[in-house]
Formats: C-alpha cells, sequence, structure tokens
C-alpha cells in the first residue's frame, strides 16, 4: 500500500511523501508513502542516532499540502488537479557537468569523473581533499560553485541560520540553508514547476551574476523539484561507491584545500546538521497565505532547444588551416577568419537573410577555433 498511517490530528498539518527503505532491496525502488513533516523528522533523528535504523531513501518536499479529510490518504498522484501545494527550493543537489573541459584541456565525462572521485576519495584519510580538487577538476568546479553560494547566501540569512555543503558521497555537493524565502505555492500539475522553481526563484534569490557562475560550474538539477520527487538524505553511504558524505565546513584558507576528510567512517556531526536543516524545513512552513506564489517563467526563458552540432564532412582546406592556428595569433589574422566565414554567409542588409541556412551556418562556425572567436562577439550577436 502508497498510504501511510496517518493520526487523525488536526487539519493544519502538513503532509507530504517519502520513499521508505527495504532492508535488502535496491534503494530508491521502493512506492511511496504518505506521512506527516512532524513524523517524518522523528524517522531522519532515529537514523541518525543508529545507522542500522534506516528508514528513509527519499524525502519529497517537492510537494506538501495541509491535511483535511478531502485529501487524507492520498499521496501526490492521487491527488486532484489544482490541488494547493507548497514546495522548497533551499536544498540543492550539485552535480558535475556532463563534460567538463579542464584547463589542461582534458576533457572529462560525468561517469569518469565519478569513478575519478571514488578512486580518489578513498585514500582521503591519508591526504587532504585538495589532493581531490587536483585530481578531479569537474568536482572542484562543484565546489567553487558552492562557494559561490556561500558566499551570496550566507549574508541574506537571519541570525543564528547557515548554509551547509556536504559530499553526498556520489559526484557531487548538497546545499542547504533554512530561509522562509525559500518555500513557495503552486497547483497539482502545473506546467514547467522544475524549471520555474530553478530559473526563476532560485535565480532571483541568487542574483542573475551569481546564478550563471554558478551554472557556468556545475548543474544544478532541476528534477528534484518535480512535484512527488525527492532528495537523498546522505545519512549513509552512497549505495553505488560506498563512500559516506562529508561536510565542508569552510570554503576559507587553509580549508577546503587542507581539510583532511573521513569517507570511511560516518560523520556524527553531518548527521546532526542534516536532520537538523530538516527540521528547520518541515517544521517552520509558513501559513499559507503568506507563502508567495511561484512566479511564471518570463517569456523565451528556458524554452531554447540546444542544437545538435552538425557533422562536417569533407572540411575545406580553410576550415582545416583555422583549426590549426594557435591562440596567439594577431589581429589581422582573427580579421581573416571573420572575412572568411562573412564570405561563406553573407548578410543581405534589405532583407536582414544570411544567404545560408541555419545549419550551413553552424557548420561554418564549428570549423573555427573558439580562441578566434575573441573580439567578434557583436559578428556573432547579429546572426543569433
Amino acid at each position: 500500500t502508497n498510504s501511510h498511517a496517518m493520526p487523525s490530528a488536526d487539519r493544519g498539518e502538513w503532509a507530504l511523501q517519502y520513499v521508505p527503505s527495504i532492508h535488502g532491496k535496491r534503494p530508491y525502488c521502493a512506492g511511496r508513502k504518505l506521512i506527516t513533516a512532524p513524523e517524518l523528522v522523528t524517522l531522519l533523528k532515529q537514523e541518525a542516532k543508529d545507522e542500522l535504523q534506516k528508514q528513509v531513501d527519499l524525502v519529497m518536499c517537492s510537494a506538501m499540502w495541509q491535511r483535511r479529510a478531502s485529501l487524507d490518504g492520498k499521496v501526490y498522484t492521487d491527488l486532484p488537479k489544482g490541488t494547493d501545494l507548497v514546495g522548497y527550493c533551499f536544498v540543492l543537489d550539485l552535480d558535475v557537468l556532463d563534460t567538463y573541459t579542464a584547463t589542461d584541456g582534458s576533457t572529462w565525462t560525468r561517469a569518469g569523473t565519478k569513478e575519478s572521485i571514488k578512486n580518489a576519495a578513498t585514500r582521503l584519510e591519508d591526504c587532504p581533499i585538495g589532493n581531490l580538487l587536483e585530481q578531479c577538476p569537474p568536482f572542484a568546479a562543484v565546489v567553487e560553485a558552492a562557494r559561490v553560494i556561500r558566499d551570496v547566501v550566507q549574508p541574506k540569512l537571519p541570525e543564528g541560520e547557515h548554509v551547509h555543503v556536504w559530499f553526498t558521497g556520489g559526484k557531487g555537493l548538497r546545499v542547504v540553508w533554512w530561509d522562509q524565502e525559500g518555500y513557495y505555492r503552486f497547483k497539482k500539475d502545473e506546467a514547467r514547476l522544475s524549471v520555474r522553481v530553478r530559473d526563476c526563484l532560485l535565480k532571483s534569490y541568487l542574483g542573475h551574476k551569481a546564478f550563471d557562475k554558478v551554472m557556468s560550474l556545475c548543474d544544478v538539477d532541476k528534477n528534484i523539484y518535480d512535484g512527488g520527487k525527492g532528495v537523498k538524505t546522505d545519512l549513509h553511504q552512497h549505495y553505488e561507491t560506498k563512500l559516506y558524505p562529508f561536510e565542508i565546513r569552510s570554503f576559507d584558507p587553509p580549508e577546503p584545500k587542507d581539510f583532511r576528510a573521513a569517507t570511511g567512517s560516518r560523520d556524527a556531526n553531518l548527521c546532526t546538521t542534516i536532520t537538523t536543516a530538516w527540521t528547520r524545513i518541515l517544521t517552520r512552513i509558513p501559513a499559507f497565505a503568506d507563502i508567495k506564489e511561484l512566479a511564471s517563467l518570463p517569456e523565451g526563458v528556458g524554452r531554447t532547444k540546444r542544437l545538435r552540432t552538425p557533422r562536417v564532412e569533407n572540411p575545406q582546406p580553410e576550415a582545416k588551416r583555422l583549426r590549426s592556428r594557435n591562440s596567439d595569433s594577431d589581429s589581422s589574422q582573427n580579421a581573416a577568419d571573420q572575412n572568411s566565414l562573412t564570405q561563406r554567409a553573407p548578410l543581405n542588409p534589405e532583407t536582414g537573410n544570411t544567404g545560408l541556412n541555419l545549419r550551413s551556418l553552424l557548420r561554418a562556425l564549428v570549423s573555427v577555433s573558439p580562441t578566434h572567436f575573441q573580439g567578434h562577439e557583436d559578428w556573432i550577436r547579429v546572426y543569433f
């Protein structure tokens, strides 16, 4: 059954879903269950005290609702369309980018980064975390993204509240803080929910400059904000890497570079930090009327489709010549590149047409080293 034994408490209680742990089975495969916010806090505190008391795989703060007779016993999927719901934004899942190009020119895939972190992290008890950051540039970028968030958010928080950052045991970081601004109202089955949470609410809170910087360094997973989805508790070993989470308590020298983290044993202090954070989030939900409605996406935001890079067949000698140039080419060479491409895609000032279709233009652009676009941003903007 998907229902949880709900007490006949007052109708002001908040309900949500969670995915329970089932001994001997793969994590996250159990059916969703209904629970009140105080009950879930109790389960998490029990887990924090005793590692053998694992009862929660996922916490789903993406959709919470106030109990009332018409909704009793219903999980998220059973709720009527248009049901008033509340979510919480400031539980961030920062992951490494799908592909990352390091300063030395090496390219890292997400799977390769995960394996590298696992291999390096198993030696962390004998070496500082700085070694991990040096050996895994994509992970170092995620840590830098967390620092950017911490620097922006901490001054905004009420006295006594802090930004908490910890390694999840996989390949990324969890960044969590409590602020009333993190709660938002929405209705079940609203369109583009997760994009609006990340690209409207979070972006507005962090500021456009900081948000764009973070997005350039890592992937801020938006899927955890979809109704009925959630995040791991991080109170136990990661089920794939078998590494334990550890907290990054400071980004200031000498940490985190010289911070020595133990990924082979459970961090009791981190467990306390995690349960304290969830207690705040689940028990300090404002009155529904005091929670802001989730904003709509500005026109055009989140709607751009990513274009596939066209395959270039039989590249012209000119394209080969452009690719072979080094990055310190003089301005005359750069001008030649611009003229060359302009000849490929002439602009008709009367009609505004390029004279070539988009595929042809992209074929021309991808044949040029990125270093040769420097100084031509205005020219490129004309075409796009």
